[in-house]
């Protein structure tokens, strides 16, 4: 298995440079002129975004939609340029993690507090209508993620300087996480706010914050935020359903169960626990045996859905792919297990063009490359089983 990753990370990277980090997204159909024809209207720019997205041939150039650099494709690739040269010590990703940090610092949007990351293009969900200067939860707490990971990189050799600038950037992303975004807290309980003035409660990014927490706690030796995580938790413990999954969200606006979004609850618990926090343990035991045993096919494919396995989508595998790593590190699964679920999903969504494709349902293939849902986190995946 490892010399068919080495070749896909060493395509994927001729990939990214050939076109400069620049791709579509699946939701990025609001990113053209016509937009202002729709008047603001949540209902219609939906439909139009869905339309974009779904149509089987990408039509975007038809309506001035143009390729962008988008924000977690960078901190997906600083995160996996920082971990592949952790592991091999091979100087060229210490190179492109350098480049990879100052993109990313670029790329941030000032606030009142601190600094932000957002997707960069109009987005329109049931939940939020945003433009390309807002921030979100998702998108910060990625970014702070692969801080912490350039960080760690760095600590053998010797660059206190170098670290105390990551670690300057990462508490500026906190501080606009702590005092922009906000949360709502009561005596058991804190939910943080996936946007700005939305109090939604979205279990997933709870998850990844109280696993960026968890490392931040450790990494620099605070005790400062130990409430907040620990009352983090509590509510992904109070949010566990009683077949021990969890619905996207704690109120009736999207009560569905995908793969990887329990991928991201999953992998947050997890952080939390291999950084100290030992009150996960039988909520994670309860949720990982949810996980495998309801979004994954028999022969190892990750199925979208609890109730579905279409559409075979690349973000959905490529998380798959970081989960699975992490269990495989509570000895919860085997390497079998992995290479498995690796060759199926590379059997069905590589493309002989160097990358893997955005999605494969019943009836299409969807072979645009989308960097920021697809490339970057499954470059980021094979830089963990590498």
């Amino acid at each position: 298995m490892k010399s068919l990753i080495i070749q896909r990370l060493e395509s994927l990277e001729k990939h990214f440079e050939k076109n400069r980090l620049l791709s579509y997204d699946p939701y990025d159909g609001l990113n053209t002129p016509l937009k202002k024809l729709f008047l603001g209207n949540k209902f219609l720019e939906r439909i139009w975004l869905q339309s974009i997205r779904l149509f089987p041939f990408n039509v975007r150039g038809l309506f001035g939609i143009k390729k962008l650099i988008h924000t977690k494709s960078v901190s997906d690739l600083l995160s996996a340029s920082s971990i592949l040269y952790s592991k091999t010590k091979d100087e060229k990703y210490l190179i492109k993690a350098l480049e990879y940090f100052v993109l990313l610092k670029n790329l941030s949007i000032k606030q009142n507090s601190g600094i932000g990351w957002g997707l960069k293009f109009h987005f329109t969900t049931r939940f939020v209508q945003a433009d390309i200067n807002t921030p979100n939860l998702f998108q910060t707490v990625n970014a702070v993620n692969a801080l912490l990971d350039y960080y760690e990189s760095l600590l053998s050799k010797n660059e206190s300087k170098k670290c105390l600038e990551i670690k300057n950037v990462v508490d500026e992303g906190l501080s606009y996480i702590l005092k922009d975004l906000k949360y709502t807290e009561n005596e058991n309980t804190v939910i943080w706010n996936y946007w700005k003035n939305l109090e939604s409660p979205i279990y997933n990014v709870n998850a990844l914050m109280g696993g960026f927490l968890s490392r931040y706690k450790k990494t620099f030796n605070t005790n400062e935020y130990d409430d907040l995580i620990y009352k983090t938790i509590e509510f992904l413990k109070t949010g566990q359903n009683s077949n021990s999954s969890w619905y996207y969200s704690a109120d009736s606006t999207a009560n569905f169960i995908d793969g990887f979004h329990t991928g991201y609850i999953l992998e947050g618990l997890i952080i939390a626990q291999q950084n100290g926090i030992d009150v996960v343990k039988d909520l994670l035991k309860r949720g990982i045996k949810y996980y495998l045993k309801n979004l994954f096919t028999e022969q190892g494919l990750p199925k979208y859905y609890n109730s579905n396995i279409y559409p075979i989508d690349g973000q959905n595998c490529a998380q798959a792919i970081q989960t699975l790593f992490y269990l495989k590190k509570l000895n919860y699964i085997d390497d079998d297990y992995i290479k498995r679920t690796f060759d199926k999903i590379d059997s069905v969504l590589w493309n002989k063009n160097g990358y893997y494709n955005f999605m494969k349902t019943k009836l299409f293939t969807y072979k645009t490359p989308m960097d920021r849902w697809v490339n970057a986190p499954m470059y980021l995946a094979l830089a963990h089983l590498y």
